[in-house]
């Protein structure tokens, strides 16, 4: 297994990966679950040939940006084979969002969040593969992009299932998703929030040792990401569709946050032993911070309901400019709080995100009170 120095330089190479490739997108991603299937100008097809060009775009962004990063993290990043399994790694994270996103689109969320917990256990078996072979760090990376490109696969698959080839029976469609998508670029940062901008800044702040022991204490929280995400999902369908209730709303908070909570105690129980026994006894560093990281994780299953409920129910500019706001509040957290408090600055930086962009949104909500439109039918 990865010791500390190489596991957090992998974490930085694929934080950086995941936050370029989801901002690369253009919010596209969110845009086409806006437009699909109301718009004859949007199809899946139409989607997919954006997307391959959006692909190159975060290419020629991120493998520049990898450079930038190798030399004040880890210099190792740089070299050529392992520049190699980043650029792998660039393609299949960039079309595993976008055919998650797919499915999503097509109310398909139970499969979207059925594919993420697949290729999740998918990457194992690459990961061990490498391991056994002695490729380290770049092997790690490799195993990553081997496991994104399983869940393409098999998204693909589902989706040739559920989508006739029909081309679209308009024009502009390309070109009406890369608009909209760029009006809620701001939603997109907050997204970046949850996929651990505070690892990248662990990393850049204060080394990749300790980026690798934030790593280990960021899986648990993120595992347990997938509970809001999935009734995320969901309350964007029922704002978008007009059906969603202010006291649904409400519910769909409280049962995110209730349940991500339940799940958090029970982490914090058994991370003392699991821990250790997953990773190592030069790991054990990282159970305290896990244990904050999982009370973070409880505003963070608020923020995704909320945020998708603004999305859904068309409020563009209060959706794009909490994720801005959040954006520039873990900038401004991690600046202040790790090279003073370290790796516990980092997971209070998050919550303090997390916290603030959801009372933004709840201001937006007690102001325009969109759901009157759905109390009315």
């Amino acid at each position: 297994m990865l010791g500390p120095h190489d596991r957090g330089s992998v974490a930085v190479a694929v934080t950086l990966v995941g936050l370029g490739t989801l901002l690369s997108a253009l919010g596209t991603n969110v845009s086409l679950r806006v437009y699909l299937p109301t718009d004859p100008r949007v199809t899946i097809p139409l989607y997919w040939r954006l997307s391959s060009k959006l692909a190159l775009l975060s290419l020629a962004l991120l493998i520049p940006t990898v450079l930038i990063v190798a030399s004040s993290v880890d210099r190792a990043l740089a070299h050529p084979l392992t520049l190699a399994a980043i650029a792998a790694l660039i393609v299949t994270t960039f079309f595993a969002n976008q055919t998650a996103d797919c499915l999503n689109a097509l109310h398909q969320s139970a499969r979207s969040a059925q594919l993420n917990a697949i290729g999740f256990l998918m990457t194992a078996v690459p990961m061990l593969v490498c391991w056994l072979a002695g490729l380290g760090m770049k092997g790690a990376i490799l195993a990553y992009a081997c496991g994104f490109a399983l869940r393409v696969a098999l998204g693909r698959s589902w989706l040739r299932r559920l989508v006739d080839r029909a081309e679209p029976t308009a024009g502009g469609g390309e070109r009406l998703l890369v608009r909209a998508g760029i009006r809620l670029l701001g939603m997109i940062f907050g997204q970046a929030v949850l996929i651990r901008a505070d690892q990248l800044a662990v990393g850049l702040l204060i080394g990749s040792h300790a980026a690798g022991l934030y790593a280990v204490a960021a899986t648990p929280a993120g595992i347990l990401t997938v509970l809001g995400a999935s009734l995320g999902q969901v309350t964007f369908a029922e704002a978008a569709h007009g059906s969603l209730t202010r006291q649904l709303l409400v519910r769909q908070t409280a049962v995110a946050a209730g349940l991500t909570g339940a799940a958090a105690l029970a982490g914090v129980l058994l991370l003392p032993w699991v821990l250790p026994a997953l990773f190592g006894r030069e790991f054990a560093g990282s159970v305290s911070v896990a244990q904050a990281l999982l009370g973070v994780q409880v505003l963070a299953a608020a923020y995704l309901v909320v945020s998708r409920a603004v999305a859904g129910y068309g409020m563009i500019s209060w959706a794009g400019s909490s994720g801005v706001l959040g954006g520039l509040a873990i900038i401004a957290a991690s600046l202040l709080l790790i090279p003073r408090f370290g790796l516990f600055g980092a997971a209070a930086g998050s919550a303090a995100a997390f916290g603030l962009m959801i009372a933004y949104l709840v201001l937006g909500l007690a102001r325009t009170r969109p759901w009157l439109r759905s109390e009315a039918l």
